[in-house]
């Protein structure tokens, strides 16, 4: 793909330097380019232009807007339009067919049309008919589908062979078929005039016309496709006039773009829109941002628009001609713009930074020709070999060189240097994955402005040191942490170490932690210096590794490399006269130098880094013969292949960058979805579940990004997510995906009033009433129906008084049976009232109230509160180490996760951390007996550079002073939508109402807490995945706040124990007089009735004797009767016999 340019110098140690060319460069200057955009393809192709009249091109160009690239496109067919200028186009999206028309070329003006495949470089001529358009150039054109769904290629005016036109032609593109329109109202002829259609209607404006007494066009007129007519528009409020501008409809409006001013004989950058839904038809002025660099003064330009952005290239800038490509952003109401270099590749520079993130090598700023400082930002592929210009949104850093500059994983730090104002002491923070840049803001006190300081990066820490200042040379070196935000003074004026330097290069250790090497620099005279220094943070002492007066291996302003044991540098100058070039390397465990070679020119104030096994250099000042060149720096660029330099592989301390591993002997670049953050390492880590690494060659595992909202990664090492199942739930950094929908509403548990279960109680009575009720009907049954059981019946008569039921009768006490019948019937009715009034006593008999009582007044009959608290805290995916296992293989809580207690004593237990499968961390804690002062505060901090969550569940619970009861209150706080908690403090707040239980019945009392959220929770700082790298550390801060009012229950009894004898001796002796009433009327009516049986039965027997005797006397007193004659109803002897 790419010409190497390979430059060797094989010395003695054979040592391998490769020169990197500039590759893909832009299309050459011109002016009157075509250019069309193809939005689904994110690309724009350029077509022909001119230099000079001499000078036209016919060459085919292709920008990819997403890597803003050019690439030459070459056809692969001999047959090509002839070249060209001031054509027109129209395209294909959906087949990439690029369409030209007319122009100018050599010979005059043209009237072919052309198509070219971009899908297979392919030129073709288009054969056309009917009313064939004059040649010409300068027209106006445009393209658009009709209502009946033709597709159709307008043209206006222009320059023809006989001068301006102000004719229209309308080719049916299905058809290739012209036609001629012959509308009435015609516009003035005219030369670059801008034509669009919009609703049926073609809109034209601008433009010049020679024939005319004021040849400045300022009209507005549309021609309507329905009536064919042109309309004259025009109002009092219109644009500037102009030509050779450009135009585009962007949301239904029309925008005519900067174009050269005949009446001012200068380009004229003012942008004027039309809104085509309006019936006014007023042109106003478009608000952009001050050009102060003369970005958008061109006319004769390519323009295109795709999506929210509109393209200008190339054109005339006065008084030269330009290959610039300029990108205006339209979506705010302010439009902004952005100037692409005109070459691919950075221009000369020095005194800047090449920063390795990813396979990548980041480059900005610096010092340009004749002391012109620059900002821009540039990539460069270490696989693919190319440079790409980055276009970077934020707070963009101002122009600047020799500042201090790291980089670590995913972003990269420019802290300082010196600006178009002088030093400073600002700070910007670059992210790869958003491509963006975000100031760093700092409390307190921070350094002062400084140029040529070195800085080092790692997680949240920073280290500053050196520098020259306003008030001379510095030796400080500060810190500044991430996460507080806070720089701090670590040492200064300390005679143990390198002393005030510039321009020295800071190293961070990879074996020692907290261990910074300051190497090199140049110190207040001016004298390079070869030493070699190391900075303990956590001690703050320093140790010197290498140094020497005299050396040929002292330099300053060099390219300078640390690896874990080698420290290497390449270039730089003497005494601020001298040009050098040589590459030494001093071994720290062997304390030997050694010199490799030359590089193939002289370089000072370069940037350099390392990355697999090369060391690269770019740019830097230039020197002739020993004059250094300050004012002319390069932008060469070479590779140092430091493998070439072991004699064998097992002996080799040039060892692979992080971001690679080693593999046979060679350095090969982890894989999407693997990383090395380490020298020399053998494999690659993959990234865990529910995460992916889009990167290659990533240097940590802060570039292992969580999934996002709607996918999960269940396996490890990806480089990308999975897509949720339908119906299934993925939060932000999911394991796995769940089709159980989590409910996380607000959810509380708090003791309930006091209830009597009159339904069970009811129940229980019922019960108890059958069973007794049963129980009594079976005795009384076997007593009376089993004859030898119913003398027992008379010892049961509770009754024996009550038997006297006749007048004029002596009282007896006496017993009978029907008496111990309702005597059984009395004792188990008794057990049952019994039974029922001791479980009403028991379950019915029971008052609860409730009151709030401002706690001043209760703290007078209650001293101390206390609760036992148990507390549970869920980490939402967490993304840092949530446990450790000790020797019995048992989750343990890491060092990691940490909390801090105020305001709450008590016996706190050790607290607990569990993993659950769906990667949530789940921190317990728990607390015996305790007490809340006015505000208790739980401050929990994840110390983890992984340590952000997407989301936190807390549950609080405290033992009520209710017996058995507990209050609790589970809440979640979830950050926005794809968004992650990490950096700032979430609050959630909690009342903690104190409560105080007093039970008489069983005589005791106990205090706890009832549980309630205070207010809305405090959410903290959120980030995106990509943004991680700007946060290391994560806050939780539950705050259980004292309630002013207190809640007191009091429980007791209805009536007492002496009151429920009472009652029952009542009721058991009601019963019993009742029943023995009933039990005297049954007896009553039973005597009665048998009475009248008994009497029954006498009487019957009565005259049963009368028959029996007169049976016996019968039959002697018929006899006799028959012989006196005597009837037998006469009276006689019998009768009066019987009658006496």
């Amino acid at each position: 793909m790419r010409i190497i340019g390979l430059l060797l110098f094989m010395i003695v140690y054979g040592i391998d330097i490769e020169r990197i060319p500039t590759t893909n460069p832009p299309p050459s200057s011109r002016i009157f380019p075509i250019m069309e955009s193809f939005p689904s393809y994110d690309c724009i192709i350029v077509y022909s232009g001119n230099s000079n009249p001499s000078t036209i091109y016919n060459d085919i160009w292709l920008f990819n807007i997403t890597l803003f690239q050019w690439e030459r496109l070459s056809p692969s067919n001999d047959e090509a339009p002839v070249p060209r200028y001031n054509g027109g186009s129209f395209k294909s999206e959906s087949k990439r067919l690029l369409y030209i028309f007319g122009g100018m070329s050599q010979s005059g003006p043209l009237n072919d049309l052309w198509c070219f495949q971009a899908d297979g470089s392919l030129w073709e001529k288009v054969l056309t008919k009917g009313n064939i358009p004059p040649s010409r150039m300068r027209f106006g054109y445009d393209s658009y589908n009709d209502e009946y769904g033709n597709s159709i290629f307008a043209v206006f005016g222009g320059i023809t062979g006989s001068g301006t036109d102000n004719s229209l032609y309308l080719l049916n593109i299905t058809t290739w078929t012209w036609k001629a329109m012959k509308p009435t109202n015609l516009p003035p002829k005219l030369e670059g005039p801008s034509l669009r259609y919009y609703d049926k209607k073609l809109y034209l404006a601008g433009g010049y016309a020679t024939y005319l007494k004021d040849p400045n066009i300022k009209t507005t007129f549309y021609y309507d496709l329905s009536t064919n007519d042109w309309v004259n528009i025009t109002t009092s409020k219109t644009y500037s006039p102009r030509l050779h501008q450009g135009n585009f409809i962007y949301k239904d409006e029309w925008y005519l773009m900067t174009g050269y001013s005949l009446p001012k004989s200068s380009l004229d950058t003012t942008w004027y829109k039309l809104d085509l839904t309006s019936s006014s038809y007023d042109w106003v002025e478009v608000q952009m941002t001050e050009d102060t660099e003369n970005i958008t003064r061109q006319d004769s330009y390519g323009y295109g628009i795709s999506g929210d952005m509109a393209f200008t290239f190339a054109g005339n800038k006065i008084p030269d001609i330009s290959n610039r490509l300029v990108i205006y952003n339209l979506k705010n109401e302010i439009i902004t713009y952005y100037a692409l270099p005109e070459d691919t590749s950075p221009s000369p520079r020095m005194y800047h930074s090449l920063e390795p993130m990813g396979r990548h090598l980041y480059t900005f700023g610096g010092l340009s020709d004749n002391g012109e400082l620059l900002n821009d930002l540039w990539l460069y592929d270490t696989i693919d070999d190319y440079w790409q210009i980055k276009v970077p949104i934020g707070d963009i850093p101002s122009k600047r060189h020799s500042y201090a500059s790291a980089s670590d994983g995913d972003h990269m730090l420019i802290w300082g240097g010196n600006g178009q104002e002088g030093y400073l002491n600002d700070g910007y923070f670059y992210n790869i994955n958003t491509n963006t840049y975000v100031a760093l803001t700092y409390k307190g006190k921070n350094p002062s402005p400084r140029v040529g300081a070195c800085i080092v990066m790692h997680e949240e820490n920073i280290y500053l040191y050196g520098g020259l200042t306003n008030a001379g040379l510095s030796d400080e070196f500060w810190y500044y942490s991430i996460n507080t935000q806070t720089y701090k003074l670590l040492d200064s004026g300390n005679s143990n170490g390198p002393g005030p330097l510039i321009y020295p290069r800071c190293s961070l250790s990879t074996t020692v932690s907290n261990l910074i090497y300051v190497l090199y620099g140049e110190s207040e005279d001016l004298y390079p210096t070869n030493e070699i220094y190391g900075f303990n943070a956590k001690s703050l002492k320093w140790k010197q590794f290498y140094s020497i007066d005299t050396s040929i291996y002292a330099k300053s302003r060099a390219a300078v490399l640390k690896l874990p044991n080698i420290v290497i540098a390449a270039g730089g100058e003497s005494e601020a006269t001298y040009p050098t070039n040589g590459i030494y390397a001093y071994n720290i465990k062997s304390d030997q130098w050694t010199f490799f070679g030359v590089l193939p020119y002289s370089t000072f104030g370069p940037a350099s880094t390392y990355f697999k096994n090369y060391f690269y250099i770019h740019g830097g000042g230039t020197a002739e013969y020993t004059l250094l060149r300050f004012s002319v720096p390069s932008n060469k660029f070479i590779k140092i292949d430091l493998k070439s330099l072991c004699t064998t592989a097992d002996d080799c301390d040039f060892t692979c960058s992080p971001g690679t591993f080693n593999s046979s002997s060679s350095c090969e670049v982890c894989e999407a979805g693997t990383y090395s953050g380490e020298f020399g390492k053998s494999s690659c880590t993959p990234c865990t579940k529910g995460k992916y690494g889009p990167h290659d060659g990533t240097t940590t595992g802060d570039m292992c990004y969580p999934c996002q909202q709607g996918q999960f990664n269940d396996k490890e090492g990806k480089s990308y997510c999975n897509d949720c199942p339908g119906g299934a739930t993925c939060n932000i950094g999911s394991l796995t995906y769940n089709y159980n929908i989590t409910d996380y509403n607000d959810t509380f548990v708090q003791p309930a009033i006091y209830k009597t279960n009159q339904e069970t109680v009811a129940k229980n009575n019922l019960i108890t009433g059958v069973v007794v009720g049963a129980l009594g009907c079976l005795v009384i049954l076997s007593l009376i129906i089993v004859r030898r059981n119913r003398k027992h019946l008379l010892s049961c008569d509770l009754y024996s008084e009550m038997h006297n039921h006749f007048e004029r009768e002596l009282m007896y006490i006496k017993r009978r049976k029907i008496g111990g019948v309702f005597g059984i019937m009395f004792i188990f009715i008794a057990i049952a009232i019994i039974e029922i009034s001791f479980v009403n006593y028991l379950k019915k008999n029971v008052f609860e109230t409730k009151s709030l009582v401002p706690l001043v007044v209760l703290k007078q009959d209650v001293s101390k509160f206390e609760g036992n608290f148990y507390i549970t805290i869920t980490l939402m995916n967490y993304g840092g180490t949530c446990v450790n296992y000790n020797s019995l293989n048992e989750m343990t809580c890491p060092s990691s996760i940490s909390h801090t207690i105020d305001g709450i004593n008590g016996n706190w237990e050790e607290q607990d951390c569990e993993l659950l499968d769906n990667g949530d961390c789940v921190i317990t804690i728990n607390c015996v007996k305790c007490s809340i002062n006015t505000q208790g505060n739980i401050f929990y901090t994840m110390d983890d550079s992984n340590g952000y969550t997407s989301g936190f569940i807390v549950n609080v619970t405290s033992s009520s002073s209710i017996p058995g009861k507990a209050s609790s209150y589970k809440t979640a706080v979830l950050p926005d939508n794809n968004y992650l908690f990490f950096g700032g403090t979430t609050v959630i707040y909690y009342d903690m109402v104190p409560s105080y239980y007093e039970d008489t019945i069983n005589n005791n009392n106990d205090t706890g807490y009832h549980v309630d959220l205070k207010q809305v929770s405090s959410t903290g700082t959120q980030y995106q995945a990509f943004e991680l790298g700007y946060a290391f550390i994560n806050y939780l801060e539950l705050e259980l706040d004292l309630n002013r009012n207190g809640l007191v229950t009091n429980k007791g009894a209805k009536q007492t124990f002496i009151m429920l004898i009472s009652s029952l001796l009542g009721s058991v002796f009601a019963v019993l007089g009742i029943l023995g009433g009933i039990m005297k009327q049954t007896e009553d009516i039973w005597l009665k009735i048998n009475k009248l049986v008994n009497h029954e039965k006498k009487v019957v027997k009565s005259r049963k004797n009368a028959e029996n005797i007169f049976s016996a006397y019968g039959g002697w007193m018929n006899n006799n009767d028959e012989e006196e004659g005597m009837s037998a109803g006469s009276s006689g002897p019998i009768n009066n016999n019987i009658e006496k």
